[in-house]
């Protein structure tokens, strides 16, 4: 025992599902034992936090332009009429999309950039 280079023991506790998961896991990684494979995960995987908030924004600013859509369309299909301020409405909901896409793009270009160093 004293001379192994790892001296520290993990034990966890897993349900049948977590087992399951693990097992299959672990067989993807090509890894003989589960010692391996939890070595494997902790030394080379990077951890990454998503923060899902700008993607709300998207779905919120998507879902409130497609209503607008919605509305604008059972409108014209009502009376055959078309507003310049319907068309308006549905351009800057367009940017304003537009712009979220982009400020998310760019953030993960940003990160991706970052992590080459």
């Amino acid at each position: 025992m004293d001379n192994r280079s790892r001296k520290n023991q993990l034990k966890i506790y897993l349900n049948d599902e977590e087992l399951e998961l693990f097992k299959r896991k672990m067989k993807l990684a090509k890894c003989k034992s589960m010692a391996h494979f939890i070595r494997k995960c902790v030394m080379e995987k990077e951890i990454y936090h998503v923060d899902l908030e700008p993607f709300r924004e998207i779905q919120w600013l998507l879902s409130n332009a497609t209503n607008n859509i919605n509305q604008i369309a059972k409108h014209v299909n009502q009376t055959g009429i078309i507003y310049k301020d319907d068309i308006k409405s549905i351009r800057q909901d367009v940017d304003r999309l537009s712009k979220e896409i982009w400020q998310i793009h760019s953030l993960l270009l940003n990160r991706t950039t970052e992590g080459d160093d």
